[in-house]
Formats: structure tokens, sequence, C-alpha cells
């Protein structure tokens, strides 16, 4: 996982004197608060956003024990009567800004919020593959290595500290521990608008579509599951491919299909031949 953090010490700034009464800005990240009077001052030109996890830091000088209260839009943090330095994470569910409440003789400076962000980095098409018999780059590939190299005929990889091999691997699409699917993806052309009724596939084992995997010219869109298969001689037959919103079946001058073996990803996958099968509606003009 990787974890981007976004922010940083932010300017502090008197709003109006109703809500920011008793607190001075005597920089742009300090502010000090005189007790007699109680109030709130809010952050300039920040604004934090819903469902985020927020990571905030702040120092604290508090001279006479009262309360001093740190908002983040609407979720309001635990009361700091004493001096110190305080980390806090929030997630707040409103977007808004980020405010300080205090009635104590207080100081506070260096405050700092991180907006952080967690993502899967195996679920980004960021590694470009290249294949030295073409003479270029042929693909996207969705697992993200720190390095790799080749040495005499094998693949090897690092990530997290520790170093793979990749062409030795028992359990095909297997990288650093994850499984992934098989897709295949590819074209079908006719001369004219075409009526596409069976699909016939030849592998080592039942296939799949994506979820609307299939799409033709026209806009008609369906998927097939394991399910819709028949296996004769070991051809894996679907018939009546029909459009899930209309029922028709599948009609253009071209069809686009995208298989999976997300139901039987362990073992390796092998294609021979795909038949689309059809018939001319109307000729091409």
């Amino acid at each position: 996982m990787i974890e981007i953090v976004q922010g940083g010490t932010v300017q502090i700034d008197v709003r109006d004197f109703a809500t920011s009464r008793g607190w001075r800005v005597v920089s742009d990240y300090r502010a000090i608060h005189s007790r007699p009077n109680d109030g709130r001052i809010e952050f300039n030109n920040y604004t934090v956003e819903a469902g985020y996890e927020y990571e905030i830091s702040y120092n604290l000088i508090n001279l006479s024990g009262g309360i001093v209260r740190v908002y983040v839009a609407d979720t309001q943090l635990s009361d700091d009567s004493t001096s110190g330095y305080f980390q806090k994470t929030v997630t707040p569910t409103q977007d808004g800004r980020v405010s300080i409440f205090s009635n104590a003789d207080v100081t506070v400076d260096n405050f700092s919020i991180k907006k952080k962000i967690t993502d899967t980095i195996e679920e980004k098409d960021d590694t470009i593959v290249y294949n030295h018999d073409r003479r270029g780059w042929i693909t996207f590939a969705s697992y993200i290595p720190e390095s790799g190299m080749s040495m005499y005929t094998d693949l090897i990889t690092f990530r997290d500290g520790d170093l793979w091999l990749h062409n030795r691997e028992s359990t095909p699409n297997n990288f650093y521990g994850r499984q992934y699917n098989s897709l295949v993806k590819f074209p079908v052309a006719s001369a004219g608008v075409k009526t596409y009724n069976s699909i016939a596939i030849h592998s080592n084992k039942v296939l799949g579509t994506t979820e609307d995997g299939i799409v033709s010219e026209l806009g008609d869109v369906t998927d097939l599951i394991t399910y819709d298969f028949s296996t004769r001689e070991g051809i894996h037959y679907a018939n009546l491919i029909r459009d899930k919103l209309t029922g028709n079946l599948i009609q253009g001058r071209y069809i686009v299909v995208e298989l999976t073996d997300e139901e039987t990803k362990e073992e390796r996958l092998e294609i021979f031949k795909v038949v689309m099968k059809g018939v001319i509606s109307t000729p091409n003009e």
C-alpha cells in the first residue's frame, strides 16, 4: 500500500470579531488566546473533504488550564487542558474548515494537518511491458515492482525488499502473493451489420466474460458467466447472446469481447481459438 500525504503547516486566519474574540495571530502559524474571552478561529484557505483521514499535530502552551478544542469540519477532537505536543487522527463525515476553540490563556503554533490517501498499487496499470522480439512497448501490466532485471531466461523483480523470480512460479498470474485474473480482449468485424447468436471457445477450461464484457458497434451489451456455457468435445459453447436491456440478439458491424478466467484463475489458461457465429442482416453499404 502507498500512503500519499498531502498538506502541511497552514495559515491561521482571524475570521471576524464575533467568532475569534480573545484570539490574535502573531505569525502565519502561531495564535494566542486570552482567557477572559472564549472564541474560535478558522484556518485560511484550507478545507477538509469528507471520508478522508487527516493527521493533525500542533504545539500547545496552556498557561491557565482551560479548554482547547480543535474542530475538523463536523468532528470535535478531545479537549486539551495541558501543555505539550499533540498528534491526532480524524476522518470527517462532512466537508468543511478547520478551527480552534479556547477559553484559556494559550498559544498554539506549528499546527500541521495532513491528508492521507491510501491506494492499492496493484490496481494501477502503471507497468509498461517491452517485447524484445517486436522491438516495442506492447501492453500495460497491473503489477508494479520497485525494480527489475532479466538474467538469461529468468525475470527477476524486487518488491518491499524481497526478490521475486517470476517465470518459475507454479501458479500463473500470481504477483507478489496476489492472484490476478487473465483477460483476453479482442474485436470481431464483419462486412455488414451482423446478428451474433453464439460463441464457441476452444480452450483448456471454461471462461466467462467480464461485466458488460460483450459490446457491439450498435451499443448492444451483455456478459456471460461459466454457467452459460455447455461443453462438447472440449469446446465451450454459449448460445443466444442477447442484449441485457432489450433481450434482442447482439447486432453490429463489429463486436468486442473480453474474456476472463475469474472463476477458474488458479489453472493455467490456454486458448486455441474463439469463434463468433452469426448472420449478416444488412449488406455493407
